[in-house]
């Protein structure tokens, strides 16, 4: 199977190559965060992947070299669900009612 990385540097993807079946996510994943970025969808590269390659498209599956991207997905803020937000805006006026009574 061959894997598709996107280099900064050059603004092109390597080529790799990696014995592989498709990803249990599919042809679809989540997103890290709002903004999605090349490393948001990716897979990750397998270990052991040869490199076979470099072009101006993508072939194959997306993938990145970073290590662990469910770190990263941590360290993401989460949205704040919108009842939580009326529910901080109401108490907010409560408490400056009853303070400057």
């Amino acid at each position: 199977m061959i894997f598709s990385v996107y280099d900064y540097p050059s603004g092109k993807y390597s080529y790799y190559e990696a014995p592989a079946e498709l990803p249990a996510a599919g042809w679809f994943r989540q997103p890290l965060g709002e903004v999605p970025v090349p490393e948001a969808i990716a897979a990750p590269l397998p270990p052991g992947a040869k490199f076979v390659g470099q072009g101006e498209k993508a072939r194959g599956i997306i993938a990145t070299k970073s290590a662990s991207l469910s770190s990263l997905q941590s360290l993401l803020p989460r949205p704040v669900p919108g009842f939580l937000k009326t529910l901080a805006f109401v108490g907010f006026g409560f408490w400056l009612g009853r303070k400057y009574r």
